[in-house]
């Protein structure tokens, strides 16, 4: 059996910290990027969608920022994401929703160290830490009492080269998805934007133009309801990835509990949009699923595409945004997103679009499902390499 050693002994743990009292994050970049939990989630933490300190306010938490190579891991709601700090992001500022593990770096490998984390025993060994269930945390006493495989530097890096090669197939994917998606931003700007024939067109209601529902969650105080073969998903299922089909959820339901949600299961090909905590998420089915209250559903079939939708969502999100209201959490109600108004296109135009974009989707989709493959097989890999039943030269 492999020996182990406990986490705080191979790596500080340090805090990241809340802005200020009625100080605001922004959204132009600027030279202080804010570290959240909607950041991680892949290998190394995303640039697409950061946040920004005002210059300042970034003194008052200059002493809480990260370094490159250092581990984030999330401690509070979503417990368990884990990125590395990449040389571009060096300096930049952390949540107080995160620590970073700062890596002795002769007694264990950042990379391996995130490889764990990220493994199916990394993330037993993480959530046996929570506490709390209103909001559960990970304290840092749990964190530092993390088990690690007792392996030395040269096990390590033999391991993280195996699996160093499979992220590099999986990263060239998600460079081809992004290079797609691209083109099909270019495509949706010149036959609906840059196009001379949309000063022809109509302003309606978008509740003329699309078909949408919105899901529910059963009772979970009902194990009857859960766990079942019905894929059902709500916004964390999207949290910090960025891809355009959803192709697999955390949590399962039953038959009772599906009939617990009046829009039933929904489609493979139905778009969702997040519509709180957070709006903006955007993906497309890739299975049919139920959906929780987090989401509304665009049903395919409608006078819109959901392909043309994917990319009018994102390019419209300020004003969807501007739509929703809220106290507690700001959200955008089925109501509110059927009064906002959109040019309707001319069938023409949909048409050759969808002719163009749809195998862009189809690209997409392939390189995401290779993704998916490869992401299992390093997954299925890293215990077996750390117990030695697979052996690297």
């Amino acid at each position: 059996m492999t020996q182990t050693v406990l986490l705080g002994d191979v790596a500080r743990i340090k805090g990241g910290k809340r802005l200020p009292k009625g100080e605001a994050l922004q959204g132009v970049p600027n030279s202080h990027p804010y570290l959240r939990i909607v950041d991680m989630g892949q290998k190394y933490v995303a640039r697409t969608s950061l946040q920004y300190v005002p210059d300042d306010v970034f003194p008052k938490i200059s002493k809480y920022i990260t370094n490159t190579d250092d581990i984030l891991l999330s401690i509070v709601g979503t417990i368990g994401m884990v990125s590395i700090v990449d040389k571009n992001l060096d300096n930049a500022s952390l949540t107080e929703n995160c620590v970073k593990l700062i890596c002795d770096r002769n007694k264990i490998d950042p990379e391996f160290l995130y490889y764990f984390l990220s493994s199916s025993t990394g993330q037993a060994e993480i959530q046996a830490g929570r506490v709390g269930s209103t909001q559960p945390k990970l304290p840092l006493y749990n964190i530092a009492k993390i088990k690690l495989p007792g392996l030395n530097l040269d096990q390590q890096r033999a391991i993280v080269g195996v699996l160093g090669s499979i992220d590099e197939k999986i990263e060239l994917n998600r460079k081809m998805n992004e290079t797609l998606e691209e083109m099909g931003q270019a495509l949706f700007r010149h036959y609906f934007i840059d196009n001379p024939e949309v000063l022809k067109w109509d302003t309606v209601k978008i509740a003329e133009l699309v078909s949408i529902k919105g899901g529910g969650t059963p009772s979970t105080k009902e194990a009857d309801f859960w766990s079942g073969d019905i894929a059902w998903t709500s916004p964390r299922d999207l949290t910090g990835k960025n891809d355009a089909h959803i192709l697999s959820t955390d949590k399962t339901i039953t038959e009772k509990g599906l009939a617990k949600i009046s829009s039933g299961l929904l489609p493979e090909g139905t778009l969702l949009l997040s519509s709180r905590a957070p709006i903006g998420y955007v993906a497309i089915a890739g299975l049919p699923l139920a959906i929780n209250q987090g989401y509304i559903a665009f049903l395919a079939g409608a006078y819109l595409s959901n392909h043309f939708m994917y990319f009018w969502l994102k390019h419209n999100m300020e004003q969807i945004k501007n739509a929703a209201n809220g106290s507690t959490f700001m959200e955008i109600s089925k109501s509110a997103f059927r009064n906002i108004n959109i040019t309707k296109p001319s069938k023409k135009s949909l048409q050759e679009f969808e002719t163009e974009v749809a195998s862009l989707f189809d690209a997409m989709r392939n390189n995401q499902e290779q993704i998916q493959t490869l992401t299992t097989l390093r997954d299925t890999l890293l215990p077996r390499l750390i117990s030695g039943k697979v052996k690297v030269n």
